[in-house]
């Protein structure tokens, strides 16, 4: 569901006039209808990563001129910033733009669940066929704890373990059954232990209590969390602080860890901002991230193709803002 105020937002406003060409006079309503259906769809799945051109359009259930709305979607910033989707650059495609800064809170419960099973390796279809087996184990076992099908029992054609009676097929008459040799029969063999349940959180107490600081994993990542703070902070001199990363910030930054050049790319990010980008923001630090590194890395990248130009200082109704000297860094990062 769409925040409050959505239809007061420029970019939303650009949307809506971009789209009244394909819709005369019901541009705010398609382009609200369209945001909503991409934002449910990526709720659902947990996953702000949409596809290419065609993969955006069919999610927004877009019947109208192939590529009016992705061309929409992808230039409703402007000039001034980003639109509702932008490239991936670590699956291709696009995805939605600042996603994880506004989706609810069970969205990112969802999505910390799946980085977990994909920690260890182990994902839904694995949940649910061990409990389907502890299910069916316990359902099968008679009022003893044992198991029929190891004690040699009958079952008919629902899997429920016949009677002496059914078994012998004479009614009341299956009374006079052979108790000397009931009794002389083996004992049967203990139950079978029910399969031990699949472990999904890292043994390190504080993995477990905050995924935040779950332990990196050498095989996925370029570099740590720690690795990634110090080389933006360095190259930023002194304008971001390294510190704990917000929420949004982690999974950016875990997002980002995955290409092989993440430590290139913050670098240049932090000397865009040495040299003077997002001025209107007078000290930075790690609750920052999640709404602004992606931005960063796009203007970054525009800026050093433009071949790095100067600079000027913010303007704010008419006047020059100077950028407030940064706060010391913290003894520590506060992240493993």
């Amino acid at each position: 569901m769409a925040r409050c105020g959505l239809d007061k937002n420029r970019k939303f406003l650009r949307l809506a006039h971009a789209l009244n060409g394909a819709a005369p006079g019901l541009g705010v309503l398609v382009a609200r209808g369209a945001l909503e259906t991409l934002w449910d769809a990526a709720y659902d799945r947990a996953d702000d990563h949409l596809g290419d051109e065609q993969d955006v359009e069919m999610a927004a259930k877009w019947g109208g001129e192939p590529g009016a709305l992705f061309e929409a979607l992808l230039h409703a910033g402007g000039s001034a910033g980003l639109g509702f989707i932008e490239p991936d650059p670590v699956r291709g495609g696009y995805r939605l733009h600042a996603l994880w800064e506004h989706a609810p809170r069970w969205v990112l419960r969802k999505a910390e669940g799946a980085a977990k099973r994909e920690e260890v390796g182990v994902s839904v279809s694995d949940l649910r066929r061990s409990a389907a087996e502890k299910r069916w184990s316990g359902s099968k076992r008679d009022a003893n704890g044992h198991d029929p099908m190891q004690t040699g029992a009958v079952l008919d054609a629902n899997g429920m373990q016949k009677t002496g009676r059914d078994r012998e097929g004479k009614g009341r008459e299956g009374k006079g059954r052979d108790l000397k040799s009931l009794a002389a029969a083996p004992p049967p063999p203990p139950p079978r232990p029910a399969p031990e349940p699949l472990e999904l959180l890292s043994p390190e107490p504080a993995a477990a209590g905050n995924p935040d600081q779950a332990p990196d994993n050498p095989a996925r990542f370029s570099c740590t969390r720690e690795q990634a703070l110090e080389a933006l902070a360095l190259a930023s001199s002194g304008r971001f602080v390294a510190s704990r990363p917000d929420r949004g910030g982690v999974f950016k930054l875990d997002r980002l860890r995955r290409e092989p050049e993440a430590l290139e790319r913050l670098r240049l990010a932090g000397e865009w901002l040495a040299a003077g980008g997002d001025g209107y923001k007078a000290t930075l630090d790690g609750r920052a991230l999640g709404a602004n590194l992606d931005g960063w890395l796009a203007q970054s990248a525009a800026w050093l193709a433009s071949g790095r130009p100067a600079i000027g200082p913010p303007r704010r109704a008419g006047a020059v803002v100077g950028m407030a000297p940064p706060s010391p860094a913290p003894a520590s990062y506060g992240i493993e």
